[in-house]
């Protein structure tokens, strides 16, 4: 497992105790091989217990456990950092507390993988209902768009028919214009007003 600097540093601070950063760069320069031998070993003992996100880190870890030493992954398989889980609370309270935590993770674990395999089912179900209704969608469109043009028949149609009503009454004005249009009708016109 590879180790970052900054994983070394957290090591001898939290774990070793060194907390001056001149002691603690000493110790590390003198004792790296040791440093990582002693991280690996440790790490080779801890259990895998939860991958995500954690508080502000917008990238992806992997965190293990060992008692109450927490070991942070990348996703290219190095230690980034180590520390201990502490609630301040006795020990027997503090392993019983990390101990339940663990617990409800991994329920939760199981649960979700659950919910997962219901989700897959119903996911598949579910894109087929979608891809019917999809289907009868387009149809319906289909529909509309043939009896919008069945619509603008129909009115061309009455158009046709009023226009040759039109038609026809303009031939009949124009035979009435004929037979009543003369010159005595004219007359009898300009007098009535």
């Amino acid at each position: 497992m590879n180790i970052t600097k900054h994983a070394r540093q957290r090591y001898v601070e939290r774990i070793k105790g060194i907390t001056d950063k001149l002691e603690r760069d000493a110790y590390i320069s003198i004792n790296e091989e040791v440093i990582d031998s002693h991280i690996n070993k440790m790490f080779q003992y801890a259990k895998h217990i939860y991958t995500g996100q954690i508080g502000t880190d917008k990238t992806t870890k992997k965190f293990y456990l060992n008692q109450d030493i927490a070991f942070v992954v990348s996703n290219d398989d190095a230690i980034v950092t180590i520390f201990r889980v502490d609630f301040a609370f006795p020990e027997k309270t503090k392993f019983n507390v990390i101990n339940d935590l663990i617990e409800e993770i991994l329920n939760g674990n199981i649960e979700v993988d659950g919910l997962k395999i219901e989700y897959d089912q119903n996911s598949k179900e579910l894109d087929n209902e979608l891809q019917i209704n999809i289907q009868k969608i387009k149809q319906l469109k289909d529909e509309i768009i043939l009896l919008e043009a069945k619509n603008d028949i129909i009115k061309s149609q009455k158009d046709i028919g009023l226009k040759e009503v039109q038609v026809v009454n303009s031939k009949i004005r124009g035979y009435a214009e004929q037979l009543f249009g003369n010159t005595s009708y004219k007359e009898d016109l300009s007098n009535w007003r």
